[in-house]
Parts: structure tokens; sequence; C-alpha cells
């Protein structure tokens, strides 16, 4: 499992990279935002990641 101080440390080895840790637990995965708990964080995820597929 990838911890966010992992994920902070190679953020900031790649240049030009961004970083965003979104709320979850162990075994947490995106698909699991399908099931609407917090509309404001669905939308902003969805949002980010369309935003990156462009």
């Amino acid at each position: 499992m990838v911890t966010p101080e992992h994920v902070t440390e190679m953020h900031m080895l790649i240049q030009n990279s961004r970083l965003a840790i979104l709320a979850g637990g162990h075994g947490d995965y995106i698909g699991e935002i399908t099931t609407p708990q917090n509309p404001a964080q669905i939308a902003t995820t969805v949002e980010m990641i369309n935003e990156f597929l462009k």
C-alpha cells in the first residue's frame, strides 16, 4: 500500500506533476464513487478525473 508520504515524495521528484490525495481507506478504490456518500466530493473527484483526461 502506498502511503500519503510516499506519494508526496514521488510528486516532489516528478517535474510539473500535480498531486491529489482523495479521502478513502485501505481497500477503497475509485469505482466506489459510484455509491454516493458525499455528492460534493464525488463531483470534485469526477471533475478532477475529467480534467486529467483532457
